[in-house]
């Protein structure tokens, strides 16, 4: 898992986050975030830790640990496709809804962050306590 192996790689240099998160150009809260699985992270992160560690890409992260829809949620809101209030259009929310009911059918929900279900009950008009029963729900049938 990413969150486990930066934090390691991190501790293994003997730099505490701050050092850490300012040797790969990122603040040290995101570095945070990043250690306890809160966020994914980017590409540009994922480029210059490879650069520093001298590992690829791939070994940094395994694609199964993010979902598609994980993905797509980072993305849109880092470009400004969908902005902090969860404002999208109708079409694109009903294309979010699509992808959220696939990757329930397929038992992925557990890669999504806390951060990224908050946004999902923004961008899809879902007050949080809904879409937390959703996915648990899906959850307790998938332990079944």
């Amino acid at each position: 898992m990413f969150s486990k192996k930066i934090k390691e790689y991190r501790i293994e240099l003997g730099f505490t986050q701050e050092e850490f998160s300012k040797r790969i150009g990122i603040s040290r809260s995101t570095l945070g975030n990043l250690e306890s699985g809160l966020r994914a992270p980017s590409k540009q992160v994922l480029e210059k830790i490879s650069l520093l560690s001298n590992k690829n890409i791939n070994w940094w992260i395994d694609i199964n640990e993010f979902s598609k829809l994980s993905l797509l949620l980072d993305y849109t809101f880092k470009v400004g496709l969908i902005k902090e209030d969860g404002v999208v259009k109708e079409e694109e929310r009903q294309h979010i809804w699509g992808m959220l009911n696939e990757e329930i059918e397929r038992g992925e929900m557990g890669n999504l962050t806390i951060c990224q279900i908050v946004k999902l009950s923004k961008i899809l008009c879902v007050d949080i306590d809904e879409l937390l029963k959703i996915l648990i729900q899906q959850m307790h049938y998938e332990e079944m």
